[in-house]
């Protein structure tokens, strides 16, 4: 009988198991948390994405507009320098 284990001893154990069993299902409920934020951020990330590549493509739209008006005023000044 030199392996029995004291009261204290089954009481610090029982104590120590009770408090990772908390700690535990704690952790369970943040995980789940976490889980769905992050599911919900990578849709997010989706929709930034989408909304990047429409904003590019219309920089890239407004910049041909403002290159050929560029040139249009370009070569009106030439035309009318040259008439004089």
């Amino acid at each position: 009988m030199e392996n029995e284990l004291t009261k204290e001893e089954i009481k610090k154990r029982l104590t120590r198991l009770n408090n990772l069993e908390m700690m535990y299902a704690n952790q369970v409920k943040v995980n789940k948390k976490l889980k769905i934020e992050n599911h919900k951020l990578k849709g997010r990330i989706v929709e930034l994405e989408t909304e990047n590549q429409e904003l590019r493509k219309r920089v890239e739209k407004l910049e041909l507009i403002v290159e050929e008006f560029t040139r249009m005023i370009f070569k009106r000044k030439k035309k009318e320098s040259e008439k004089n």
